[in-house]
C-alpha cells in the first residue's frame, strides 16, 4: 500500500539551539574530567594544570581550588554514598582522597598509595565503602575509602 507524501516546509520547522546557562572558567590548562556533587551544590573539574577546583553550579565562579598532586589530573570520580569522597588519579603512584562536603578548604582526607607505576584509573564501587584503582601495569587495588587502606 503507497501512501501518499507530504511535502515539508524546512523554513517552518523551528529548531532547538542550545543556549549556554554558565560558564566556568579557571583552568590554566586542558581538564579532563568532571563531576557534579550534590551538596553543597557544585561541580568539580581536574585539570592537567594540577588542580581539583569547586565550583558554584549555578553561577560557575570558583569556591576552592585543591592542589595536592604533583602532576597534571587525568581522572576524578565521585560518590555520595560513606561521606561524599572524591578521587583524582594524576600521573603519580597515588590517589588523592577529598572530602568537599565536610569541608571546602581543608577537604583533602589523604591519599591511597601502594601501587608501584602511574595510577591510571580510579573508581568508586557505588553505594558501597569500596574504590578500585588500577595502575598502567595492569594491577588493580580494592581500598576502603573510611579507612584508606
Amino acid at each position: 500500500i503507497m501512501q501518499k507524501r507530504e511535502k515539508i516546509d524546512l523554513k517552518r520547522i523551528e529548531t532547538c539551539v542550545p543556549k549556554e546557562l554558565v560558564f566556568y572558567k579557571g583552568h590554566e590548562k586542558r581538564v579532563m574530567d568532571f563531576a557534579e556533587i550534590k551538596q553543597p551544590a557544585t561541580l568539580a573539574s581536574c585539570s592537567l594544570d594540577k588542580t581539583l577546583r569547586l565550583w558554584d553550579i549555578n553561577e560557575g565562579y570558583p569556591i576552592a581550588i585543591l592542589s595536592e598532586h604533583q602532576s597534571g589530573l587525568r581522572q576524578l570520580d565521585y560518590q555520595k554514598a560513606y561521606g561524599g569522597h572524591v578521587l583524582t588519579v594524576g600521573y603519580e603512584n597515588y590517589v588523592n582522597v577529598w572530602c568537599p562536603e565536610l569541608s571546602i578548604s581543608g577537604s583533602h582526607v589523604g591519599k591511597l598509595e601502594g601501587h608501584n607505576t602511574s595510577v591510571v584509573s580510579a573508581k568508586f564501587v557505588q553505594n558501597t565503602p569500596y574504590c578500585i584503582t588500577a595502575d598502567e601495569r595492569g594491577n588493580a587495588r580494592v581500598w576502603d575509602i573510611r579507612t584508606l587502606d
